[in-house]
């Protein structure tokens, strides 16, 4: 259990995007530096051009510099750094979108004229101040057994308990503004204040089709949300709530590390079950991706996709968790068994 409240904290994190980082004072110092999209390109060809390395102080002007150098490179079509802020320290997120990358196909711009009521925007707005500094506090542990987050921290339980209420009767004006809305903080809000509907079943398509919106934001609230209606559908097979996973296997593609890292809160959500169609589709279509991630120095963001490679293999959580050791074992180990799975 351990295991899992420290993988969601890590998951949590990744609200707290580089607006939380320029705002540090001093600057932090960068932890760890890990990788995601290198194909062609080399981990030591991205770090010349990042000029920064681990145990640096990071620096908005200098990891903007070392971006446009990065997208500057022969055959790469984009780049993005993600500074990650966690209780144990900043986390560096270096993404590369080579030309012949697959990549994640989104949604237009949605542009109706419609707004979230006033209450609703509020719990979010609540909901949005108190986070970054519950992670920093190492205080967001979440519980998401009733598939809906209930978080430790009683700022964020606070607005989660009055998302919970409202959602009682808001369900439809939620919905339509997060599909039709033109307004990206509304449907940031719907994203996530629909997760909190009672009737799971009923609102899981809404959620994965928002998993395609324009705004990163969007998607990672609907995503997350998700995550954790695929812990109850784990936990109460009887609802028979039904996610369906290639969105999110298509996400391991993105060039956005909030994208990657909650399509991995997802799927590792979705294949508890060991279910061989979705296990043979990880194979078929997501190795190199999530190797690659496994790999990460950041452990606690590098757990679901270990896990999820170790069922691959058909192991155990258990024999995964003790071969891996929490980034202290050999992840080598893991990667090779999954790979030669059938």
């Amino acid at each position: 259990m351990l295991h899992r409240f420290i993988f969601v904290a890590a998951l949590i994190c990744s609200t707290v995007d580089a607006a939380a980082d320029e705002a540090s004072t001093p600057p932090v110092v960068v932890g760890t530096i890990d990788f995601f999209g290198l194909r062609q390109h080399s981990e030591s060809e991205i770090r010349a051009c990042l000029k920064m390395q681990e145990g640096d102080p990071f620096d908005r002007q200098r990891a903007d510099a070392a971006l446009g150098e990065l997208k500057k490179l022969p055959g790469v079509k984009n780049a993005t750094l993600a500074p990650i802020t966690t209780s144990e320290g900043l986390r560096l997120f270096v993404g590369i979108e080579e030309a012949n990358a697959v990549g994640f196909v989104m949604h237009e711009e949605p542009t109706a004229d419609l707004r979230l009521p006033e209450p609703l925007m509020q719990i979010f707005r609540d909901f949005s101040s108190a986070l970054g500094p519950a992670v920093r506090s190492g205080k967001a542990r979440q519980d998401n057994s009733q598939g809906h987050s209930l978080t430790a921290d009683p700022d964020l339980r606070k607005a989660e308990e009055a998302a919970l209420a409202q959602m009682k009767d808001n369900v439809e004006v939620v919905r339509v503004v997060l599909k039709t809305s033109a307004y990206v903080e509304d449907r940031r809000a719907a994203a996530w204040l629909l997760g909190y509907s009672p009737d799971k079943a009923s609102i899981t398509d809404d959620l994965v089709d928002a998993a395609r919106d324009p705004d990163s934001g969007v998607r990672n609230n609907a995503t997350r949300a998700l995550g954790a209606i695929a812990a109850l559908a784990d936990l109460k097979p009887e609802l028979r709530i039904r996610i369906d996973p290639a969105v999110f296997i298509e996400m391991l593609d993105s060039v956005s590390w909030t994208d990657r890292n909650k399509a991995g809160f997802v799927l590792e959500g979705l294949t508890k079950s060991n279910q061989p169609d979705l296990l043979q589709q990880l194979r078929d279509h997501a190795m190199p991706d999530l190797i690659e991630m496994a790999r990460w120095k950041s452990a606690g963001h590098a757990f679901g996709f270990v896990m999820i490679l170790g069922r691959i293999a058909g192991w155990s959580d258990e024999q995964t968790r003790d071969t891996w050791g929490w980034g202290k074992g050999d992840v080598e180990i893991v990667i090779a068994a999954a790979s030669s799975a059938r």
